[in-house]
């Protein structure tokens, strides 16, 4: 049997009629869940000056609920992956739902560690609803219109931070810094109990468990594949976080008004919402999700490398975010292939774990360069750097696929 067909038969078993929710409806859900994930991370950030004034927050203090939210997320997705096989993905998803419900509470407490605390929870819980989004997403969906899917659920993160960063800032200006705080915790229990209201306990459940290899229920090249491809997603984001915090020192450096530098940068989530969706469309109509990740990814590495020769040339901004945004739904695609349904969220579950291990390690990484360099141009050059690395592990991937896979996966 070939890969393709394989890939469709598995895909058949596990949707019969009445047994799981319609695909676009399981999409509609999980935009819903992860927007809330991305809202609760942007929450605290246009509220920076307002906690500071009123609650008598630290600068200090504000960073670190804004850092601490990414922190749990390696160990938590390996966790998560691990537990899909032995409870169900519907479970996972309310203790997510229900951890970014309950975390805002502990802002409105005047103790550094009770808040910190509660950004763990909530950053944990994010991570548990991010897993399980992508996974019943991938599963919710044929192959050859998954791309577009994923790529609609990537536009969650940078849809959900525009959200918080325009909304947040005038709901504590007109009503309260307390409302602003809980605002996102009331948004993820509305989600919470649609969520427990449209999905049946069935609907999600996993009923394979394939357990070989190792405790994850994955084969060591399915490991490997999907600890690759981690890597690529991992240099992906680091050229996308490292340049979106640097590029507007660099363009300040070179006598380009602040305004303007941090006004262009910021046009990175706006694009996103455009790149992405089509990027996957692109990739279900093409097919060849390997080449539209590499030249999405080198094209905007290139600009990078151009950005930090000519910086006065301010295109290669808009122009970089289109082309790092339109190979985000290939990658998510690639990462999907690692394993068999039944054992996806383990290995979505390493996929993140790479990924938040990586991207948690750049920002410092770029700071360090700046601090004993001569300026920005060196964090710069880490974003463009780490871009053009994308085909090395990408190519580890694909060589370890086409072992994994019966047939070659023309595809690719």
């Amino acid at each position: 049997m070939s890969s393709d067909l394989a890939a469709e038969t598995e895909h058949r078993a596990e949707h019969e009629p009445g047994h799981a929710p319609r695909p676009w409806a399981v999409l509609v859900m999980m935009f819903m869940a992860r927007t809330c994930v991305a809202i609760e991370f942007g929450s605290i950030a246009p509220l920076s000056k307002t906690l500071k004034t009123e609650l008598g927050m630290s600068y200090a203090l504000v960073g670190a609920l804004i850092g601490v939210f990414l922190l749990p997320g390696a160990p938590v997705v390996l966790a998560g992956g691990f537990l899909a096989h032995r409870l169900t993905r519907r479970r996972l998803l309310i203790i997510g739902l229900a951890c970014l419900s309950l975390a805002p509470l502990s802002l409105l407490v005047p103790v550094p560690a009770i808040a910190i605390a509660g950004r763990l929870i909530g950053g944990a819980g994010g991570a548990i609803v991010t897993l399980m989004a992508t996974t019943s997403v991938s599963i919710a969906f044929a192959p050859e219109k998954r791309s577009l899917a994923l790529g609609w659920l990537s536009t969650t993160w940078p849809f959900g931070i525009a959200v918080a960063l325009a909304l947040g800032g005038p709901l504590a200006q007109h009503s309260s810094v307390q409302l602003a705080l809980l605002a996102p915790g009331a948004l993820s229990a509305l989600c919470l109990v649609v969520y427990m209201l449209r999905t049946p306990p069935s609907a999600a459940a996993i009923t394979e468990n394939t357990s070989h290899g190792n405790g994850f229920g994955l084969s060591r090249i399915e490991v490997w594949m999907a600890i690759n491809i981690g890597l690529v997603c991992a240099l992906a984001n680091t050229g996308f976080i490292v340049f979106a915090s640097y590029a507007p020192l660099f363009m300040i450096d070179h006598k380009i008004a602040e305004d303007t530098a941090n006004n262009l940068v910021s046009l990175g989530p706006w694009l996103a919402m455009i790149a992405l969706p089509l990027g996957g469309m692109f990739t279900d109509r093409v097919g060849r999700p390997a080449a539209t990740l590499v030249v999405s990814k080198v094209s905007a590495g290139l600009l990078v490398l151009a950005f930090w020769y000519a910086p006065t040339t301010l295109v290669w901004i808009p122009m970089w975010g289109i082309a790092i945004m339109f190979g985000g739904p290939a990658m998510f695609l690639l990462a999907t292939t690692c394993s068999t349904n039944a054992g996806r969220p383990a290995s979505l579950g390493i996929f993140y774990a790479v990924f938040y291990l990586f991207v948690a390690a750049a920002p410092p990484l770029a700071g360090r360069l700046i601090d004993t360099s001569s300026g920005p141009g060196g964090a710069v050059l880490l974003a463009g750097g780490a871009l053009l690395l994308v085909p090395i592990p990408l190519g580890l991937f694909l060589h370890s696929y086409r072992k994994y896979r019966a047939d070659p996966m023309r595809a690719l």
